[in-house]
């Protein structure tokens, strides 16, 4: 066991022997030389900080592609520095990213010449793949028919959602996966159907208003069921009672007034400590059929791995966010599907044998390089045949051993998005002050297109448009102000259509605001080190329950979670004995 100091923020940390050996294990190997990766000098919070500052997920820009000249949506304003390219344009022929190659220099840092080659090499504009009429996403794939989703895959008529797999026909949802569809404003679902301002549920139908519920049919307003139908407020009801008590969710009014029944309701119930399935010896939380993991989330089908964010099917991998399909031995990566043995990488995918890579697509043995496209063999984007590379490689290892930046994730002051265009301000926000004090760029225009007419408040009922074509009409032409920002925002004709069909209130927030507020919701990227807080009869103990474990609910006094500390945290086995 190591202790360490963070040199950002000076917290103690620690490095374990496990930790030591998968540094060791990770590191490249040339000439029968082994080149281990040395300890991190960050702690796991703000190592996630700075990969994190890599990633703009959320904020689109509409520009012109700087080779065809076409208009195109894209992760980077008009006034980057940044050149910027299309879909089309980038995976074409008629460019060659080793066109900007260059020597490099022992007499330098790398991270300057790397940054060098940054400014010279083209960007593609978004990460969208094998999509249909689905522009307005990014880090996403396969997708028909979806509008401003981010991280979502193989979805279908899904609008203003984020991290969504295998649904259909929802709207303001994040992490609802497994086929499900109709759902509303819910955030981790499995397989769910007409299913409304719901959390942490699966196999459910025809409900609104649960939290952490299996199978359950028509319910509403309830917490922590099983197998359960025509329950409100958690107790049993015949089929005509339950639909008599049911109240108008057509309302706006309503269901604001409902919504703070059932977080108040979702507060005052027991939580588990984890949800997990299948797990054997891992820690976080949202986790399918994990095997030794430690301190990871939104995370299935894995093995050995730490501090990961979502990902899946992924073996021995640490420090990463957005892995899998499959991953093997990486480390600080941000963004790779299909990567062996590769490290300090940026939305880079399909790599074998990669290190420091930005936008690199299809690559094998390649050391700092930008946008190349099925490539080996390259340094600093020059190409190299395998011998000079193999040669190269280690001294250029052993010149960044010297300078302290063998071993280090991107600096945040390379990334090409301000701190406040990137995610890391949605886990960790700062102010325009803060993001300077680690290093990262600030954006202080806004390029969001400016509205200053009239705008159109729409109806509290959603009856009043279905009874009324003209006030469709009406609401389809109107630009509506947010409620809570004063940003304009329109209503979409097939988004309308959703609300006509699922009797649901017209929203007058704008869907950034939605997902601000959804997002609000979820525990953070933290452990802490809790006893279960069971004292009922009947569940195998006297008095308090002395199970311990790790979760991402805060005790009553930590700060970080003012308002959601001090809920009742049961481990697994309280948890089941107390549930319905």
């Amino acid at each position: 066991m190591e202790q360490k100091t963070c040199q950002q923020c000076s917290n103690n940390f620690e490095i374990t022997d496990d930790d030591l050996k998968f540094y060791q294990k990770i590191g490249p190997t040339f000439n029968g030389q082994h080149y281990s990766i040395p300890t991190p000098t960050l702690c796991v919070v703000c190592r996630s900080q700075r990969r994190l500052a890599w990633r703009n997920e959320r904020v689109l820009y509409n520009r012109a592609c700087d080779l065809c000249k076409k208009q195109m949506v894209s992760l980077y304003h008009q006034d980057s520095p940044y050149t910027v390219y299309c879909r089309e344009c980038f995976w074409s022929d008629k460019w060659d990213p080793l066109n900007n190659g260059q020597d490099y220099d022992f007499h330098r840092p790398f991270f300057a010449q790397f940054a060098e080659i940054q400014k010279t090499s083209p960007r593609l504009n978004l990460l969208n793949d094998n999509s249909e009429n689905s522009d307005y996403a990014n880090h996403s794939g396969w997708n028909k028919d979806c509008y401003l989703v981010y991280a979502t895959f193989s979805c279908e008529n899904v609008m203003y959602g984020r991290h969504n797999l295998d649904s259909a026909n929802s709207v303001d949802c994040d992490s609802v996966y497994k086929k499900s569809q109709y759902c509303y404003e819910c955030d981790t679902l499995d397989n769910c159907y007409k299913t409304k301002y719901s959390m942490f549920s699966a196999d459910c139908l025809e409900s609104s208003f649960l939290y952490d519920c299996r199978n359950c049919k028509n319910c509403y307003m309830c917490v922590n069921l099983r197998n359960k139908e025509y329950c409100i407020d958690n107790k049993q009801y015949a089929k005509e009672e339950y639909e008599k008590m049911l109240p108008d969710l057509g309302s706006r009014q309503v269901v604001n007034e409902e919504k703070k029944k059932f977080w108040k309701m979702v507060k005052d119930s027991v939580h588990v400590f984890s949800h997990q399935k299948n797990c054997e010896n891992s820690t976080g939380d949202e986790m399918t059929n994990l095997k030794e993991c430690f301190n990871v989330y939104d995370f299935e089908e894995s093995e050995n791995c730490k501090n990961v964010d979502i990902g899946e099917n992924a073996v021995n991998c640490h420090d990463c966010f957005g892995i899998g399909r499959p991953a093997e031995n990486l480390y600080e990566i941000h963004g790779m599907a299909r990567g062996v043995n590769c490290a300090f990488c940026h939305a880079s995918y399909n790599s074998t044998n990669v290190y420091y890579a930005d936008k690199c697509q299809n690559c094998q043995d390649i050391f700092g390089c930008v946008s190349l496209k099925k490539s080996q063999y390259c340094i600093l984007n020059k190409q190299y045949s395998k011998e000079e590379y193999e040669e190269l490689v280690p001294k250029i290892i052993e010149h960044t051993q010297k300078t302290g930046e063998w071993g280090e994730f991107f600096p945040v002051s390379l990334s090409p998005f301000a701190y406040n265009e990137t995610f890391a301000n949605y886990y960790f926000p700062l102010d325009k002050d803060g993001a300077a004090e680690i290093g990262a760029k600030w954006l202080d225009q806004d390029y969001s297109t400016k509205y200053e007419g009239e705008t159109y408040e729409p109806k509290d009922n959603i009856k009043e448009y279905i009874d009324s074509e003209q006030e469709r009409e009406k609401l389809l032409a109107g630009v509506l102000k947010c409620e809570v920002t004063g940003k304009a925002f329109k209503i979409m004709s097939r988004e309308l259509a959703f609300y006509l069909e699922q009797g649901i209130p017209i929203p007058t927030k704008h869907p950034e605001t939605r997902f601000t507020e959804r997002f609000a919701k979820r525990n953070p990227r933290k452990l802490w080190k809790r006893q279960c807080m069971c004292e009922e009869s009947g569940h195998g103990h006297e008095g308090r329950c002395v199970n311990e474990f790790e979760t991402t609910y805060a005790p009553a006094d930590a700060k970080a979670m003012a308002g959601k500390a001090g809920v009742r945290v049961y481990c697994e086995e309280c948890y089941q004995k107390s549930i319905m």
